[in-house]
């Protein structure tokens, strides 16, 4: 197992010395990462995953390979879960390796071939994946953004991941399908896409997701966006589930000040543990996030602070239906902390128990000590919007400390600890032991590219 991972890196290195010379890639910082107002390292340097018209056209073809090595260790969680375990303790070591090529004969017409080996190795697990990752054709009309079509392997990532991400800190998340942009001017489009879920890298998750995202740019950092996704799991032995998500998404800039505010109401059917067949959903949730950046003692600093909640039900916390619950299982982002603790704001399970509504307030500072080097600290508050009777709904408080070093534009580090501290609701159900976890990761990207006309 180590020997394909020294194998994957000892590739990279080989072809860094003519990649950092022509065209390294720009680094992610820790308050980059992840989103907007994300400041967890959800996310690795490299080509994005759809490129600028503008920067395909200058581009004849690129390729290369990014991704990260990381060492991991956790107390009181299990790794690969990320379950709250008391009296456990692990490590081990975390890969992910992307090679890549695109290719843009025309101003018209684009190929983007990535495949992707991710694993883990430690004393407890053992794993390794090898296969196609994206593999897509996108052509426009030309000399027109009119209509583009990209059909094949692809992510699906919109706004600030908050719905759909691409799961960047760990395998990814891509879909066999097609989407269709309407552009008809320079602020409005429409993208009308589809597609199955792929194995691997779903997770084992089966289904396929369809929808329209709609985006009117209103200005610098200032859009108004709308959608529709609908998403289709199935279920072993029992009926398939389809969550249908209805969303509004704001952003707008107040001189320092981003704000960035994002309801959804959700509906369609669940199945019902309790019954065996499924029920009708009815659930809201969102977010309301506040940024400001400002200059001072030389140095560049960002605040950040916000809420995060999603409706929830005695029931389900009983172990009846979740048709109450705001479910957002494909998101990518760090709102409800970099633990991975809580999947999504449907709510935690805990020793048999189960906490329904995750309610998440957060506030965080990040400082660039120099250009090379951020620092950031994060905390992140939990409650339930319902528990069983006799139980505290306050479910604890994590912190996320991050320093990030740049080496370069194809390198950086991170050493993060993040640390959460239980409160009354896992103390009265779970023993009451904290939980923290720790890592050393390294990001790198590697590419090689060929303008047009050179």
């Amino acid at each position: 197992m180590v020997g394909r991972v020294l194998v994957a890196v000892a590739l990279s290195v080989m072809a860094a010395g003519s990649a950092r010379a022509e065209n390294p890639a720009p680094a992610v910082s820790v308050a980059e990462a992840g989103g907007e107002n994300s400041p967890g390292p959800t996310s690795v340097p490299g080509p994005p995953p759809t490129e600028t018209p503008e920067a395909k056209a200058e581009v004849l073809y690129r390729f290369g390979v990014n991704g990260f090595v990381r060492g991991e260790g956790a107390g009181n969680l299990a790794l690969g879960a990320f379950s709250y375990l008391p009296e456990h303790s692990e490590g081990r070591f975390v890969y992910r390796a992307k090679p890549y090529a695109f290719w843009h004969p025309t101003d018209y017409l684009d190929l983007h071939v990535e495949g992707q080996l991710y694993g883990f190795t430690g004393r407890r697990d053992d794993d390794w994946q090898l296969a196609l990752y994206q593999g897509y054709l996108e052509a426009r009309i030309p000399g027109s953004d009119l209509l583009s079509l990209k059909g094949g392997r692809q992510e699906f990532v919109y706004g600030s991941s908050f719905m759909l991400g691409a799961d960047a800190f760990f395998n990814g998340l891509t879909y066999d399908g097609g989407r269709l942009r309407i552009q008809p001017t320079d602020t409005l489009s429409l993208d009308l896409l589809g597609g199955g879920y792929v194995t691997p890298w779903s997770d084992g998750v089966k289904g396929n997701l369809a929808g329209a995202y709609g985006t009117w740019t209103l200005g610098e950092g200032k859009a108004l966006e709308g959608y529709f996704l609908r998403d289709y799991q199935e279920v072993a032995g029992a009926p398939g589930q389809t969550v249908n998500s209805y969303g509004i998404r704001g952003t707008t800039k107040l001189g320092p000040l981003s704000v960035e505010i994002e309801p959804v109401y959700q509906n369609g059917r669940i199945l019902n543990p309790s019954t065996g067949s499924n029920t009708g959903v009815s659930a809201f949730g969102g977010h309301l996030d506040l940024t400001g950046e400002f200059e001072g003692g030389g140095m560049h600093h960002k605040l950040w602070g916000g809420y995060a909640g999603g409706t929830g039900s005695k029931g389900a916390a009983e172990g009846g239906s979740s048709r109450y619950e705001f479910h957002n299982p494909s998101n990518d982002t760090s709102i409800i902390g970099d633990m991975n603790l809580f999947a999504d704001l449907s709510g935690a399970n805990v020793a048999g128990h189960h906490a329904s509504g995750l309610q998440v307030y957060t506030l965080g500072y990040g400082i660039d000590v120099t250009k090379e080097l951020n620092l950031s600290a994060t905390g992140h508050y939990f409650t339930a919007a319902a528990v069983e009777d006799g139980l505290s709904t306050n479910l604890g408080l994590e912190t996320d400390l991050a320093l990030t070093y740049t080496f370069s534009g194809n390198y950086s580090a991170i050493i993060a600890y993040d640390h959460f501290f239980s409160g009354p609701y896992f103390r009265q159900v779970g023993g009451g032991e904290d939980a923290h976890f720790a890592y050393v990761m390294l990001q790198f990207n590697l590419e090689k590219s060929k303008l047009k006309g050179k």
